[in-house]
């Protein structure tokens, strides 16, 4: 993550981008963060719903069955998985979509097909960037390999387009991080 930022150090200070354009006003991250618990919250209680209809026994997830392990559970949310997720939104999402379809308008004059060209090349980006640690962090074949890089790459444009609409890259990071993590509270 501190290469993430470094990176979006370099390209923040070679250009006029400010801050407010990203998405990161104080009333935006709080929307953000109030849409993305709900949305969390709805998720749960629909698959709650789900499992009580079928008539399956409910129980709490290992997470939540003791304050001890929630505690443990939720700095791992908070502290690897969200701000990693953060990180990689503001980059991806917030300031190369954006960076890329400038570049590629002014050659094209296009702007659909430019936006398209856009999210395809900086989620395809957002794929390969993750080929390192997933090499390194499990013992994949081939196969699995390019199966997590196409995983990567619709999640990606997923993504993206869920910022495109919304333009609030909080509910896009809290969305991604327990996405990341499936933090469900209960299981069957």
């Amino acid at each position: 993550y501190t290469l993430w930022l470094g990176l979006l150090y370099t390209f923040k200070k070679r250009d006029t981008l400010k801050w407010k354009h990203l998405s990161l006003t104080k009333q935006e991250i709080r929307k953000g963060l109030y849409f993305g618990l709900a949305a969390y919250l709805v998720v749960n209680v629909a698959l709650l719903v789900k499992v009580l209809a079928k008539g399956e026994s409910l129980q709490f997830t290992k997470e939540f069955s003791a304050p001890s392990e929630f505690i443990v559970a939720l700095c791992l949310l908070v502290f690897n998985i969200f701000i990693g997720a953060f990180i990689e939104e503001i980059i991806n999402r917030t300031y190369l979509i954006p960076q890329v379809y400038r570049a590629i308008v002014a050659k094209l004059k296009y702007k659909f097909v430019s936006l398209v060209i856009a999210v395809l090349t900086t989620q395809v980006l957002f794929a390969v960037i993750h080929l390192p640690s997933d090499l390194f962090r499990f013992n994949l074949n081939s196969s699995a390999i390019l199966a997590r890089q196409e995983d990567l790459f619709l999640s990606g444009i997923i993504y993206a387009l869920i910022y495109l609409r919304t333009r609030n890259v909080m509910f896009l990071a809290i969305y991604h991080a327990f996405l990341n993590y499936k933090l469900p509270i209960i299981q069957t």
